[in-house]
């Protein structure tokens, strides 16, 4: 998926989010992973910019400190579902929050061990048992080196 795309599902997911939840405002965003803190930054931006409501970002580790009472996990795919269950255990053990919501960008449902299924998904995808996807953001784009990019061998 490339960063447009992902852009793209973005305005969808916070249309789809402010719309299901009873109260966006009451929410906070917590990034599973590098990846998924680039996510919550974004959709944090989104949500101040289109819907005027502030959802502060947290990770997992840090997540004690919210002043929120509901939190939503963002992840940039959800394969096998482990490192996602992992990040909401360690959100329901500061026994903070009353609700606790997953969202992803890609759910790719056939890879998963356990059982876990997002609230929020920007994309369903089907991927063969020995292919990953992966969700293309530009903060994670190449570095240029010596002012020419890098081109993938």
């Amino acid at each position: 998926m490339t960063d447009e795309s992902v852009s793209h599902i973005f305005i969808h997911m916070v249309h789809k989010i402010t719309q299901e939840v009873s109260e966006p405002a009451a929410f906070c965003l917590i990034g599973i992973n590098e990846r998924g803190m680039v996510l919550a930054k974004r959709m944090s931006e989104l949500v101040e910019r289109r819907e005027h409501i502030l959802m502060p970002v947290y990770t997992p580790s840090t997540c004690g400190m919210a002043k929120e009472k509901n939190a939503l996990l963002m992840t940039d795919a959800v394969h096998t579902g482990v490192a996602a269950l992992s990040a909401v255990h360690a959100v329901l053990h500061e026994k903070k929050f009353s609700l606790v919501l997953l969202g992803t960008v890609a759910d790719v449902y056939n890879q998963r061990r356990v059982p876990l299924q997002p609230s929020f998904v920007g994309k369903r995808i089907y991927a063969p048992e020995n292919k990953r996807v992966c969700v293309g953001l530009r903060e994670w784009a190449e570095p240029e080196v010596f002012g020419q990019k890098q081109t993938k061998s």
